[in-house]
């Protein structure tokens, strides 16, 4: 749901706004389904649910499987795990400098997985408030724009997605990413993973081949979601037909509507 910029959304009107995106959901007809992402949780889902069944991670009292960021930055650490295992030839993050860029729901948790295994935690978020989580793991804390190119084995991006550019990307001074954003490199950014030799600010000793990208994460699985049926697919070189519309037309509701 896109809003204008500025927009702020006090209780009432955000609960509107996630509405009109139920709605929108709904006229798909269970061809799409939606969980929980950045700022969004199992309450948001349950209220997104009244309209559109097709939901995933709703609360657990609702018969939903409840919050899926613990799943996804225990996925996150196993990719991590495999990483390490490649670069290093153990498992263990331990001593390891691991950078994470991001500390909501998903980024925080992993954060306390990996202090707890001993890394050695450089941390940061767009809202200085999120320091608090660092100081409390005993984390370094940097500034979002200095998190890209700090001096670690490895880089988490644990927020939005698109952090890699062509531009930055021949700055990375780490050996690998990986971590739960999505979309890490922009579609049609032509970033690599792998710089050009020549390039500056890698550490010493680091070449381009050892540079890696690996996606981790996984969300939780809702058994008591609808089943998708009657969903019209199109025959193979036809245009599919037209999805059916929610309550609203558009998944607009009317003004002064429920």
């Amino acid at each position: 749901m896109a809003l204008p910029e500025g927009t702020a959304l006090d209780a009432g009107r955000r609960r509107e706004v996630l509405r009109d995106v139920a709605d929108v959901i709904d006229s798909f007809g269970g061809a799409y389904a939606t969980g929980p992402d950045v700022r969004t949780g199992p309450a948001d889902m349950a209220l997104i649910g009244e309209t559109a069944p097709h939901v995933f991670c709703r609360p657990t009292h609702l018969g939903g499987s409840g919050d899926s960021s613990p799943h996804t930055a225990w996925g996150t650490l196993a990719a991590l795990r495999a990483v390490s295992r490649r670069l290093y030839d153990t498992a263990s993050p331990k001593g390891r400098g691991l950078a994470v860029m991001g500390l909501g729901r998903v980024g925080a948790g992993l954060a306390r997985l990996l202090a707890a295994e001993g890394a050695a935690l450089r941390v940061t978020d767009i809202d200085p408030e999120k320091r608090r989580i660092g100081d409390e793991l005993g984390a370094v804390w940097r500034a979002p724009d200095e998190i890209l190119t700090a001096d670690v084995d490895i880089l988490v991006p644990s927020a939005l997605g698109s952090v890699l550019t062509g531009q930055n990307v021949a700055e990375l001074r780490c050996r690998a990413v990986a971590g739960p954003a999505n979309r890490q490199r922009p579609a049609g950014d032509g970033a690599a993973p792998r710089p050009d030799p020549g390039t500056g600010g890698r550490r010493a000793g680091r070449t381009p081949s050892e540079r890696r990208l690996a996606p981790g994460g996984v969300t939780g699985t809702e058994r008591s979601m609808t089943p998708v049926t009657g969903v019209r697919r199109a025959a193979p070189g036809r245009a599919a037909p037209p999805a059916p519309r929610g309550p609203h037309g558009h998944g607009r509701r009317p003004p002064g509507g429920p």
